[in-house]
């Protein structure tokens, strides 16, 4: 159960998720090359024209990404959510990796305001890294293990 309240991200930990942005992958599969993808940045980008067309590529705005590379923010915004409201930082992201038994994102409640803040400064951090690439948000996802959203 989350105890925690939202606050907007500190440039303290804007620098943290930037930092782990840099860093070596945190986990990389097998069969996938460091080289590839050295940066744990670079595991959340795709190639639009490469990603199956079953589902559209938008962004948060629902526009369409038809081209280009974009990161998925949404899959990064549950890891970063998890390691602030619920103190499961499996990854290191603000420091030493924590793990909880059990969590679910879905009791953490924001306003769509403070959901659009928190997307906003995380889109922040990742334009720092790339200025090209595109911010694709999966709204199935997101409703999947993300947080709740009130008007």
């Amino acid at each position: 159960m989350n105890t925690k309240q939202y606050t907007r991200l500190t440039s303290e930990q804007k620098e943290q998720i930037r930092s782990h942005l840099l860093d070596k992958p945190a986990v990389l599969h097998e069969g996938l090359s460091p080289d590839e993808f050295p940066r744990e940045f670079d595991i959340y980008v795709y190639e639009a024209d490469s990603r199956p067309r079953y589902e559209p590529v938008k962004t948060y705005a629902n526009e369409p990404i038809i081209s280009g590379r974009f990161f998925r923010v949404v899959q990064f915004s549950q890891k970063v959510s998890g390691a602030l409201y619920f103190d499961h930082d499996r990854f290191g992201i603000f420091g030493v990796p924590k793990t909880v038994q059990s969590f679910r994102l879905s009791d953490l409640r924001l306003s769509k305001d403070q959901y659009e803040e928190f997307l906003s400064d995380l889109s922040k951090v990742i334009h720092s890294i790339d200025p090209n690439v595109k911010i694709e948000w999966d709204g199935i996802e997101f409703m999947a293990a993300g947080p709740v959203v009130k008007a």
